[in-house]
């Protein structure tokens, strides 16, 4: 399972289940930074409700566990019709590093005005450790 997050106020309530269930505070602390990033972007606060199906902007993709990225990434890229190779960029979030794990944040461009923020967590190599 994944989350969509579209609106700061969703990473928010995120954010303070993530504490509960024990995942690194700096990856809801990333969600919620680009979210809000969307939010001050593309959401037209004069509108009911903020956007609609018609505004850009994109999504925030959260991904718990390795499991849940591995079972539902690649019909994802099928859907919106995304390369997994053509990312514009990934990084490591700062401050998530385990022995074992570390968060991943990748942004693919669906088109000129809409991308998908992708983060999710992954196995460190022997070299990464």
């Amino acid at each position: 399972m994944y989350y969509r997050i579209m609106h700061a106020f969703e990473a928010k309530l995120l954010l303070k289940e993530m504490a509960n269930s024990g995942i690194n505070k700096n990856v809801g602390y990333e969600i919620l930074e680009q979210a809000t990033i969307l939010d001050s972007n593309y959401n037209r606060h004069d509108k009911r409700g903020g956007r609609n199906r018609n505004d850009f902007g994109g999504y925030v993709l959260f991904f718990p566990d390795e499991e849940s990225y591995e079972a539902g990434i690649v019909e994802i890229w099928d859907h919106y019709k995304i390369s997994p190779e053509l990312y514009e960029y990934a990084d490591y979030i700062v401050g998530t590093e385990t022995e074992h794990t570390q968060w991943i944040e990748k942004l693919y461009l669906i088109n000129s005005d809409e991308g998908l923020v992708l983060i999710y967590p992954q196995e460190r190599m022997e070299s990464q450790k």
